[in-house]
């Protein structure tokens, strides 16, 4: 037990799985607008947001 030498740790190479490559998390695309969809009555989409639609004031804090 002679031997106190370490051994050197081996080259990093491209296959390296010891200390991968760090990679920046991949950005997603931004998903386009979804096209609104027609509602059966034929009245305003109920899901917009805009001033005045019906049911607007009911996601809203209570006056």
């Amino acid at each position: 037990m002679l031997n106190h030498e370490v051994p050197d740790p081996p080259p990093p190479g491209p296959l390296d799985p010891v200390h991968p490559k760090p990679q920046p998390p991949p950005v997603p695309d931004p998903d386009p607008e979804p096209a609104p969809r027609p509602d059966p009555d034929g009245g305003p989409d109920r899901g917009s947001r805009a001033a005045g639609s019906p049911g607007g004031a009911r996601h809203g804090r209570p006056a």
